[in-house]
């Protein structure tokens, strides 16, 4: 993974080309037991102006202050801590943008983008199961899931 990313942003750069990065937790390019990032790790956080911060648990926000990597007040951090999500309804995002500022986003989305995106394996295999079961195709199978909570809702 190291050589992989290491060279994507050397190539990508050259083609004027953007890479996106998605992990778990922070932990996932920084070793707390050698306090120091991997090589992918050195090469993500060179060349990524932009960085999107999900909620973090106490223990990725441990090491990120640990790292020493992040210019946060006090305030950055409790708003870094404060993030939350619920599903099926909106995500917040701690975003720091290429000229070191900071500030918390909220990405809310409709019902339909919710179902098409899940990654919740009870509500893929419901979906699965309606699809399966109707014989109709994967936006059929969200309409159905929403006219349902529609009608339970009322």
């Amino acid at each position: 993974m190291d050589s992989f990313f290491d060279q994507s942003y050397r190539r990508f750069r050259k083609h004027y080309a953007s890479i996106i990065v998605i992990t778990q937790s922070f932990e996932d390019i920084y070793n707390v037991k050698t306090g120091g990032l991997s090589l992918a790790g050195q090469a993500i956080m060179a060349n990524s102006p932009w960085k999107f911060f999900l909620n973090q648990n106490d223990t990725a926000v441990n090491a990120m202050r640990q790292s020493e990597l992040f210019s946060f007040s006090e305030l950055d951090w409790q708003l870094l801590k404060s993030t939350k999500s619920i599903k099926g309804y909106f995500s917040e995002i701690f975003l720091i943008n290429p000229h070191d500022e900071k500030s918390v986003l909220r990405l809310v989305i409709d019902r339909y983008f919710y179902y098409l995106t899940t990654s919740d394996p009870n509500d893929k295999a419901r979906i699965k199961d309606i699809m399966k079961y109707n014989k109709c195709d994967l936006s059929e199978a969200i309409n159905n899931i929403i006219k349902e909570e529609d009608r339970n809702a009322a």
